[in-house]
């Protein structure tokens, strides 16, 4: 009878018969055993970015739908004078009556000074510019203005957001210390009114011509401005 051959210091793994067992691995020469098969190597995964791109997509998608609803929404302005006639801009955008001043843009609508301004259903008018001095001597040019909300949101005002631009064509902020009650600053509701005084630091007698009242302020986010001409 046979016996299987001592193998002390062979691979214990290995039979008598030198063949190796069922699902072993080779000893020799790097080849898979027979019936192996090598796997693909794991594809890239690109389902992250695309969700991501798909996102971005949607959201500017959105956002320019956004700005054509709100564009198509708003309303050219209107410039009204004192004899109540009205005008409306015809250049497809931000308009004037025609009036004009130095500095003055595009976007920009002017009127004179007593006229009314109606921009996004907000009707502002400025009076003509008055001469005072306040308590320590200063000359003072001032305007009263008149806001009515005749949109359906919420507005604020705020004297901070007037202007004066002189014919040097430099601007100067509005002060306080008129005569008359300041504009001061607040939100007005749908369908309400405020009125106040906003002045600013000039002295006509030492510079006559053109004074513009600016306002960019409460408007608009844009740079658009209203502007009131008075010639001192």
């Amino acid at each position: 009878m046979t016996q299987p051959p001592n193998n002390p210091q062979g691979d214990p793994g290995q039979n008598w018969q030198g063949q190796q067992p069922q699902g072993g691995h080779p000893q020799q020469g790097g080849y898979p055993p027979q019936g192996y098969q090598q796997q693909p190597p794991p594809k890239k995964k690109f389902g992250c970015m695309k969700i991501g791109l798909i996102v971005l997509g949607v959201l500017i998608l959105l956002a320019i739908i956004m700005v054509a609803v709100s564009g198509g929404d708003d309303e050219g302005p209107t410039v009204s004078s004192g004899d109540e006639s009205s005008q409306e801009s015809t250049d497809g955008g931000d308009g004037d009556s025609g009036v004009t001043f130095q500095g003055k843009t595009d976007e920009d609508t002017a009127a004179n000074a007593g006229d009314t301004i109606t921009k996004d259903g907000v009707a502002t008018t400025s009076t003509p510019l008055s001469v005072e001095t306040n308590p320590i001597g200063d000359t003072l040019l001032c305007t009263t203005i008149t806001i009515n909300n005749e949109s359906d949101e919420q507005v604020s005002f705020n004297t901070l957001d007037w202007n004066l631009q002189n014919p040097n064509g430099a601007s100067t902020m509005a002060t306080f210390g008129g005569s008359g009650p300041d504009l001061s600053s607040g939100q007005l509701a749908p369908g309400g009114q405020t009125s106040g005084d906003v002045c600013f630091e000039g002295d006509p007698s030492a510079m006559p011509g053109e004074y513009v009242v600016l306002n960019d302020g409460y408007i608009s986010f844009s740079s658009a401005r209203l502007a009131w001409i008075n010639i001192l």
